[in-house]
Formats: structure tokens, C-alpha cells, sequence
């Protein structure tokens, strides 16, 4: 797991490192023929350090000191979106962001209802489309499947 700032919350990544997420964000927008701009390569390394689903505001928090305003995050995320480097999940009807992992991100959410947590469960798969019947296969867009609660961290506080 990332090592955390205490009072942040942000990645407590060193120069070095930093300097590695953004060159890795600089290839990935080349590969897909973007412009590699100061915001988007800030905004993709963030990315790139999250484990979790990322809302628009957190992105543009975490990117403070870097000066980015809140509708540069916005567009540069939409932007990441529309060219297969990010995907979407909406949790409450809000936008969070993740990078692409390839094929369809199947797996339900888990939203604390405590300290608004989103965490991904992988290990706990949900139902693929092909098992439909076939005119509701045809008829899906897409599906999710979010779990809420108190995470386990909240759990143990009470």
C-alpha cells in the first residue's frame, strides 16, 4: 500500500519518484496521440498513484500546489476519459475517476457511509452480461454494483 501524508492524505512520494509517475504520464498520453500538456501530465500522475476511485474535487485538492484550477481538472479528466486512459464509476451520482486497466472495470464498490471511503473489490466479481437473455443483453450500456456500510477502519473506531 502507498505511504500516505498524515495530514493530506496525498502519496508521500519522493523527487525521484514524482519525476517517474509524470515521465509515465508523458508516454501514456504520446501512445495516445494527446498533447502532453503541464495539466494533464499532473493530473494522469495523480492518477497513477491512486488506489481508489477519485472525484474530480480530490484530483484538483491533491493538485493544489501545482496551481491547477478546478475547471482545468475537470476538462483534463474528461479529456483522459474520452481517449481509454481513465474510466468512471459513479458513486451517488458523482463522477470518481480511476486509471484503465484494460476490459471493463467488473467488479463491485464499496462506499463507507462513515468517512465516504470508495473502495474497489476486486476478488468479489459480479455477473457478466452474457449470462442475460439475449434482448437484454443487446439493451445493457453498462451496470454497477456499489455495497455500502462502514468500512473496516470505521468499524474499529466506534
Amino acid at each position: 500500500m502507498t505511504r500516505r501524508d498524515a495530514h493530506s492524505g496525498e502519496p508521500d512520494l519522493d523527487s525521484r519518484t514524482r519525476e517517474e509517475l509524470r515521465e509515465r504520464a508523458r508516454v501514456l498520453l504520446r501512445r495516445r496521440s494527446l498533447r502532453v500538456t503541464q495539466p494533464r501530465v499532473a493530473v494522469l500522475a495523480h492518477l497513477l498513484t491512486a488506489d481508489a476511485p477519485t472525484s474530480c474535487a480530490d484530483v484538483h485538492r491533491g493538485l493544489r500546489d501545482d496551481g491547477q484550477d478546478l475547471g482545468t481538472v475537470y476538462r483534463n479528466l474528461r479529456v483522459l476519459t474520452a481517449a481509454g486512459l481513465l474510466q468512471v464509476v459513479r458513486v451517488d451520482g458523482v463522477a470518481h475517476y480511476l486509471m484503465f486497466a484494460g476490459g471493463a472495470h467488473r467488479h463491485p464498490h464499496f462506499v463507507c457511509d462513515t468517512c465516504g471511503r470508495i473502495c474497489c473489490l476486486p476478488t468479489l466479481r459480479t455477473a457478466g452480461v452474457s449470462e442475460l437473455d439475449a434482448r437484454w443483453r443487446a439493451a445493457v450500456r453498462g451496470a454497477s454494483v456499489q455495497l455500502h456500510g462502514a468500512c473496516p477502519e470505521c468499524v474499529t473506531m466506534d
